[in-house]
C-alpha cells in the first residue's frame, strides 16, 4: 500500500536507481593519498633495478556529470641499481638511478552504493623520467637521460566510507569535510610505442589509500 502511495505522490523518487548519482555536488571532491605497487614491463629495467617498485602518490577526484568523475593522479618513484657491463652483460661496480613521475587523468564511471562506490575508467597518462648513469657510446657521453613516455591508464576499483568522520549537522561556510574514504584499485599503464628504442615504462598497478571527501 505504501509503495502505491509513493508511486502516486512522487513517481520520480520511487523509480530512482540505487546506483545513480544525480548531483555531482553531493558526491563531493576527494583528496587522496595513495600507496602504489607497480610491476614494470621493461625487462631491461628489471635487470638493472628490480621488476617491481612501490611508490607514493596524490590524487584529486572531481565529479563533473551524473555518474562520471575525473581522477588526476601524480606519483613518484626512485630506483637504484648496478649498471650492466656492455661486454659481459654482468653487473658492474657503477651505480645507476632511475626516477619516474607518472601523471594520469582518468575519467571514471561510478556506481554508487550505500557506503561507497565502484568505479572503472581510462584516460591519458604521461611518464616523465630521469636516468643517471655513466657515459657510454649509446648515450653520446651523457651522464643523464631525461624524457617522457605517453600511455593509456586503465583502472577499476572501489571506495568505501570508513565511518570515521561524520558530516557537520549545522551549516558551515566553504566545503566541510564529509567523510574519510578507503580506496582500492587495480589497473594497467599501457605505453604507446612511438619508437622501438628507449624505456618501456608500462606497468601493472595496484593502489590503496585514504581519501578525504569535501
Amino acid at each position: 500500500m505504501s509503495l502505491i502511495l509513493l508511486l502516486l505522490l512522487d513517481p520520480a523518487a520511487a523509480l530512482e536507481l540505487p546506483g545513480e548519482v544525480t548531483d555531482p555536488e553531493e558526491a563531493g571532491i576527494r583528496l587522496a593519498l595513495r600507496a602504489t605497487g607497480e610491476s614494470l614491463a621493461d625487462p631491461s629495467i628489471s635487470s638493472v633495478y628490480r621488476p617491481s617498485v612501490f611508490t607514493g602518490g596524490v590524487g584529486v577526484v572531481v565529479p563533473f556529470y551524473s555518474f562520471l568523475q575525473a581522477d588526476v593522479e601524480v606519483s613518484y618513484s626512485r630506483m637504484s641499481g648496478q649498471e650492466l657491463s656492455q661486454s659481459s652483460s654482468t653487473h658492474s661496480e657503477t651505480s645507476e638511478t632511475l626516477e619516474i613521475i607518472p601523471l594520469s587523468v582518468v575519467v571514471e564511471a561510478v556506481y554508487s552504493m550505500s557506503r561507497g562506490e565502484m568505479f572503472a575508467g581510462l584516460g591519458p597518462a604521461i611518464t616523465p623520467f630521469k636516468a643517471i648513469h655513466s657515459p657510454n657510446e649509446d648515450n653520446d657521453g651523457a651522464t643523464a637521460t631525461v624524457g617522457g613516455k605517453l600511455a593509456l591508464e586503465m583502472r577499476a576499483g572501489i571506495r568505501m566510507d570508513t565511518g570515521m568522520i561524520q558530516p557537520p549537522l549545522a551549516a558551515v561556510e566553504g566545503r566541510p569535510v564529509q567523510a574519510l574514504d578507503f580506496e582500492l584499485y587495480a589497473g594497467r599503464r599501457h605505453q604507446f610505442h612511438l619508437k622501438d628504442e628507449g624505456y618501456n615504462l608500462g606497468a601493472w598497478r595496484a593502489a590503496a589509500g585514504l581519501a578525504v571527501r569535501f
